[in-house]
């Protein structure tokens, strides 16, 4: 099981404590977590980072460390 967000499909505050007012155009990062073996996973990448190409990093992040 696990979860694709696109970068910039989900809502922003406006106003963000640490850096201050968020502009307009501001793009959330896309988003790619995942379950396995009692371990959650998340990958963090740009805003235009497609499914296709997070599948692919996770699969690389995923045989890198034997899973």
């Amino acid at each position: 099981p696990g979860l694709f967000i696109q970068g910039g499909e989900y809502p922003r505050h406006q106003d963000c404590p640490v850096h201050g007012e968020v502009p307009d155009d501001y793009c959330g990062p896309t988003l790619l977590a995942w379950y396995r073996d009692g371990v959650w996973t998340m990958l963090e990448g740009r805003p235009d980072l497609t499914k296709a190409e997070a599948f692919e990093l996770a699969r690389q992040l995923e045989n890198a460390y034997g899973r």
